[in-house]
């Protein structure tokens, strides 16, 4: 327990509250599980991640500290939560594998789907109820690299629902740049990565809300070029998980 000079903020005394808060967002009663919890579960979302949900619960830090203002860290974990209620409020867990997109042309129908598919063979992520566990396995199945097409997945469709929560809802907007901030202080500087990993990078500084600043080798321009544009196309209000 954080001593009472401790700038950290606990989450046990504030879930009721913050259960109200995301009753609200959401429409709908969504629980707040310890962050400890969430040990064995796989559900698409990136392992890294510092809160995250299932579609029916968010799980929180028991404690966030991260920052020497006990305001600061009271904005963090509502962030957060934001964020996750945004995934279930806008649709991230009602991905549908044969829904049109709206922004984009769709591949899914033309990608020949791996002979060995079946709807009970979903390995570690059978267990879960959501059927959209279900149809985003059938869908990182059409990659060869499951693993990559699942991180730019993650971080795309982060970066759609940031961007209907800063458009929707106003009052979080501020706290939300501020973290945004600090966060993009942190990040890895991009001319220290691999090409691959400098491309991702390139994506979540790009959700992350930085316009200018970021150094692209000249033989990837073309593609990160190519990839701001279709970053912006998510970020527009009426953009769906299936873009």
């Amino acid at each position: 327990m954080p001593s009472p000079e401790s700038p950290a903020v606990e989450l046990a005394p504030i879930r009721d509250m913050l259960r109200l808060y995301c009753h609200a967002l959401t429409e709908r009663s969504v629980e707040l599980q310890d962050l400890k919890q969430l040990v064995e579960k796989n559900i698409g979302w990136s392992k890294d991640d510092v809160a995250t949900s299932d579609g029916a619960a968010i799980f929180l830090p028991s404690v966030v500290e991260r920052f020497d203002l006990p305001s600061d860290n009271y904005d963090f974990l509502k962030v957060m939560l934001t964020q996750q209620a945004g995934h279930i409020e806008f649709g991230s867990f009602e991905f549908r594998f044969d829904r049109a997109a709206a922004k984009f042309d769709d591949f899914r129908s033309r990608v020949t789907e791996p002979p060995d598919y079946h709807d009970h063979d979903h390995g570690h992520e059978g267990h879960h109820e959501h059927s959209s566990v279900t149809e985003l396995t059938r869908f990182f199945r059409l990659f060869p690299n499951k693993r990559l097409a699942s991180d730019i997945f993650s971080i795309v469709e982060s970066c759609r629902v940031e961007a209907r929560i800063m458009h929707e809802y106003r009052g979080i907007a501020a706290a939300y740049r501020e973290m945004r901030r600090r966060t993009l202080k942190l990040r890895p500087a991009m001319s220290l990565l691999p090409a691959r990993e400098a491309l991702l990078e390139f994506i979540v500084r790009q959700s992350l809300g930085q316009g200018r600043g970021m150094k692209i080798p000249p033989k990837h321009r073309k593609v990160a070029g190519e990839i701001h544009a279709m970053v912006g196309l998510i970020a527009e209000p009426d953009a769906t998980v299936e873009d």
